[in-house]
């Protein structure tokens, strides 16, 4: 029996170089170059550069279009977030 032909297109993750854990999943042909892009990111509240991840295997079965998610951050990543696109982070410790 011949193998399974491979699919022309695949699901790809582009992740927020912000930090923020938020990203964005598209779909892109399989020959073309690595996907990136300046999209908005809701956490940071601006546009920052999403770069495309490198994944194996499936989505889990979800739809490509609902995968966009934003994860909380501790509070030590936030810090490290707010560094990365400039602005300062206040904690009122009472």
């Amino acid at each position: 029996m011949a193998k399974k032909q491979k699919s022309r297109t695949i699901a790809v993750r582009l992740l927020s170089m912000a930090m923020t854990g938020y990203y964005r999943t598209l779909i892109r042909p399989r020959t073309s170059r690595p996907l990136s892009m300046l999209k908005y990111d809701p956490v940071v509240k601006r546009q920052v550069l999403f770069l495309e991840q490198k994944r194996g295997g499936r989505l889990n079965g979800k739809s490509v279009e609902k995968k966009n998610e934003v994860h909380a951050k501790p509070v030590h990543v936030r810090k490290q977030m707010d560094d990365v696109v400039g602005h300062t982070l206040t904690i009122n410790h009472n």
